[in-house]
């Protein structure tokens, strides 16, 4: 069976220098390692699932993890994935983290012609903890609440200095979709109730 290059960092290091919560390192050194665990399963489950309708496996796409601009990404490329084209950046939803795409990762490496991202949200998974400043309950803005996420996100883009990328969001993933560089329309994976009331506003 394929191995799964998995080219990350340092288990216990992945929490970002300068946190003040360093009782969390341990957590996150869990979470690493379950993160690890999730995709090289979803590797092999991939490896069985062309064996059993006799498709010709291939060389799996390889996947690394990093953090970039506060968020922890996994990235996927498969061997001839062109670096240049627009890449798919996939995005989980409430409660959750990186893992959810486990078993789908490669499958969309292997049939997408750019890398593929997979992101922890902000405050989720590996990716950093910013302090909320906003109101909570319905004290809070709709819009305020979205940029919280969708500017974290935004700055994850230009410290990756992508001009355009293509957003598949599942559930509460869906709601981070505004700007011009997520154009065509998002790829949405049940997406949550909230996204589909903001149908009716312009993406823009």
């Amino acid at each position: 069976s394929q191995s799964v290059v998995h080219t990350t960092q340092q288990i216990g290091d992945l929490w970002h220098e300068g946190n003040s919560v360093g009782e969390m390192q341990p957590l996150t050194s869990a979470l690493a390692r379950a993160e690890d665990a999730l995709f090289k399963k979803g590797a092999q489950f991939w490896e069985r699932w062309q064996a059993k309708h006799g498709r010709c496996a291939s060389a799996l796409p390889t996947i690394s993890t990093r953090k970039v601009a506060g968020i922890h990404m996994v990235c996927c490329k498969a061997e001839n994935a062109d670096a240049n084209a627009t890449p798919l950046v996939c995005l989980h939803g409430y409660g959750s983290g990186s893992g959810i795409y486990y078993n789908s990762l490669i499958p969309l490496a292997e049939s997408w012609p750019g890398p593929v991202y997979v992101l922890d949200s902000p405050g989720c998974g590996l990716s950093d903890r910013p302090e909320w400043h906003l109101p909570t309950g319905l004290r809070c803005e709709l819009a305020e609440a979205e940029d919280f996420w969708i500017d974290r996100v935004e700055a994850w883009r230009e410290a990756m200095q992508l001009e355009r990328m293509v957003l598949c969001g599942h559930s509460v993933g869906g709601c981070i979709h505004r700007g011009p560089q997520t154009r065509p329309l998002p790829l949405l994976t049940g997406p949550s109730s909230s996204w589909l009331i903001q149908l009716t506003r312009p993406i823009c």
